[in-house]
């Protein structure tokens, strides 16, 4: 199931380096902690053309998964139980057609004794672990032409809508018969990094055209968050 979110935060930043005659332009959005599966459309300004030649566009995308791995041992002899909390996080183009994934895990190796006739996640033959937590980025860069021509705007202020979205993938691992729960929450941060060559002035060296810029050169806005929960729990004997 899916469910889309509008944008929850973003930040801007606008660096100009002169001297080099280039300039970096950074629009970041967020995902709220939410339980997995969630889908977001995450909307970023399109690149001014106003600005110079956009060159390339380099896409990042962090993720953070945490929650509450429970199993238990229902082996007659001890064995050793591995618990991986995992949520694979990805960002689209419009077409859907995958720009990048990330993948946050966090594991833990457990020692579980023979079955103590209790199936409640707990005493020496099971365990419930709270508070697991981990955190994963990736980064790729593009020059495709398509890239820049998707992303460069053709009026004042178009934005584009990039669809993110966060699955919960954890595994259990042992030797023997295991039953165990997962409960999973991710969070997701995606940015672009607009680089484009300055535009020139008529007669003379190359110039940047006015940009306005936020306070500090760094501006957040917020806004309304629509997000679906959806809690992955499963048993295996």
């Amino acid at each position: 199931m899916k469910r889309f979110a509008k944008l929850v935060l973003a930040a801007v930043t606008l660096s100009v380096a002169t001297s080099a005659r280039a300039g970096v332009i950074t629009y970041t959005q967020s995902f709220p902690l939410t339980d997995t599966n969630w889908s977001a459309d995450l909307s970023f300004p399109k690149f001014d053309p106003s600005l110079g030649q956009l060159t390339s566009i380099q896409f990042s995308l962090g993720g953070f998964v945490t929650g509450t791995a429970a199993y238990e041992s229902l082996d007659s002899e001890p064995s050793d139980v591995t618990l991986k909390l995992q949520a694979s996080e990805r960002l689209f183009r419009p077409d859907n057609s995958q720009i990048l994934i990330t993948i946050p895990t966090v594991s833990a190796l457990r020692h579980a004794t023979a079955f103590d006739d209790e199936l409640d996640f707990a005493g020496t033959s099971g365990e419930t672990l709270t508070g697991l937590s981990g955190t994963a980025s990736n980064s790729v860069i593009s020059k495709l032409p398509a890239d820049l021509a998707l992303f460069t705007a053709s009026f004042a202020g178009q934005t584009i809508s990039l669809p993110a979205t966060a699955a919960g993938e954890s595994t259990i691992g042992g030797s023997g018969n295991l039953a165990f729960s997962y409960q999973t929450q991710a969070s997701a941060t995606a940015s672009v990094n607009y680089t484009f060559a300055a535009a020139s002035s008529p007669g003379g060296p190359p110039t940047f055209a006015a940009v306005p810029e936020p306070a500090g050169s760094t501006m957040l806005v917020a806004a309304g968050a629509l997000v679906l929960t959806h809690r992955r729990r499963r048993v295996t004997v």
